[in-house]
């Protein structure tokens, strides 16, 4: 079932119009859906945050999926109070090219006897916390695709530019290896960059210190901006930052 998963995904991305403007090639990963780190974003997470089996009674795999920007589209976000058009778009444009990935996958494993449930890429939260009952960065990392940093962003191998999807299948699937941290996130060595890129100083030294209503509240006046585009409350200047292209041959931004 991975190469059929795998398949399907590169697949629908490489079909995608613009598709090589927009994105380079996808990440995949897999997490055995009673890992006990399931359990704990309960507590880092969110305490309404769903197990796999309560996404799907019998789940065997959580899998997780990242679809990285190209480097034009993370530049087009660094100038400017409020975010590129572009951005906008690859915004809108990721979140539904993931979904309908998990659909297709849904209806490709139905034909061999397995399920799957997913949750959207976005709008799953609940706007008093503004905690997602579902997060695709968090199983991600479980997923062993990456680390997160100070922009509160999981860094992968290819940066932190991009969007995650995920969803559970009762298909037993080999879980991707643990990782070592990645060192593309610089703290340790003084960046602060996405800290002080951050239009209202949202982003903090100490990661629980996140001011997300603050964040959250920016990202809804931003989206005013792009109404005729559809709902969509976005900034992304900390997704562009060292951390956030990284190139898959030389892994270096």
């Amino acid at each position: 079932m991975q190469q059929l998963i795998e398949k399907i995904v590169f697949e629908q991305v490489e079909l995608e119009e613009e598709s090589s403007f927009y994105y380079r090639k996808p990440l995949i990963g897999y997490a055995e859906a009673q890992n006990p780190l399931f359990l704990k974003l309960k507590e880092v997470a969110n305490p309404a945050h769903l197990l796999p089996d309560e996404l799907l009674p019998g789940a065997k795999t959580v899998v997780a999926i990242f679809l990285p920007y190209t480097r034009e589209i993370i530049e087009s976000n660094k100038n400017g109070i409020y975010p590129s058009e572009l951005w906008a778009k690859a915004y809108i444009k990721t979140n539904r090219l993931l979904w309908k990935i998990i659909q297709k996958i849904k209806e490709e494993l139905k034909n061999y006897g397995f399920k799957a449930e997913g949750l959207m890429p976005t709008y799953q939260f609940d706007k008093k916390v503004l905690k997602a009952v579902w997060s695709h960065k968090h199983v991600a990392y479980i997923a062993g695709l990456g680390t997160f940093g100070m922009n509160n962003l999981l860094i992968t191998s290819l940066g932190s530019g991009g969007r995650f999807g995920s969803f559970v299948t009762d298909a037993e699937i080999t879980p991707t290896p643990a990782i070592e941290p990645y060192l593309q996130c610089w703290r340790s060595k003084g960046c602060t960059y996405c800290r002080d890129i951050c239009p209202v100083k949202a982003l903090k030294d100490d990661n629980n210190a996140f001011d997300r209503q603050k964040c959250y509240a920016w990202c809804v006046k931003c989206g005013e901006a792009f109404s005729d585009a559809n709902p969509v409350e976005i900034c992304g200047m900390c997704a562009t930052g060292p951390c956030a292209f990284i190139d898959a041959k030389t892994k270096k931004e």
